[in-house]
């Protein structure tokens, strides 16, 4: 518990009000947003996730899976920020910023500190086992959740994130 074992590449919104939407005008499937409202949309045909991946394996959070059982739910997205000591592998970090202004261009770039998201083991993991998170939707009303979604106990989250920050 407490590994990190990746990044949440992808683009990166700031106050998630350019984010992408479907045709429907949902949020991607693969946006997460974090508490400061930026919004990382991991979209497996963003060209910054596909960058992502070709260039570290520890891009790894866009594939990860929820789990409706609370006892499969093995690691959790924590909040991260890229400093400028990051600066000289900027070619290499998993994130983008989008120009709000440019996006029609599809133009990004680099801000400091970079918005990210790391992937962190809650629970011993053996090697050969799938990665679960839960995705916590519980902000939705019924109507507005996936078909597919069946949620875990509503301390979970919370109950995990306890337990990391008084690891020692």
């Amino acid at each position: 518990p407490g590994t990190v074992l990746g990044f949440y590449p992808g683009d990166v919104y700031r106050d998630g009000d350019d984010a992408p939407r479907t045709a429907d005008g949902e949020p991607s499937d693969y946006a997460i947003t974090r508490a400061s409202r930026d919004v990382l949309d991991g979209h497996p045909d963003r060209e910054t996730v596909v960058r992502a991946v070709e260039r570290s394996p520890y891009a790894i959070g866009h594939m990860i899976n929820h789990s409706d059982v609370d006892d499969r739910v093995n690691c959790m997205f924590w909040p991260f920020e890229f400093s400028r000591l990051f600066e000289e592998h900027a070619s290499v970090l998993p994130n983008r910023v989008m120009i709000p202004s440019r996006k029609e261009d599809n133009e990004s770039c680099v801000e400091w500190p970079l918005p990210g998201m790391l992937v962190v083991a809650v629970r011993k993991i053996t090697s050969g086992r799938e990665l679960y998170v839960d995705y916590g939707y519980r902000q939705h009303t019924s109507s507005e959740l996936p078909t597919w979604f069946r949620a875990t106990s509503p301390s979970l989250k919370a109950n995990l994130a306890e337990e990391l920050l008084t690891m020692q």
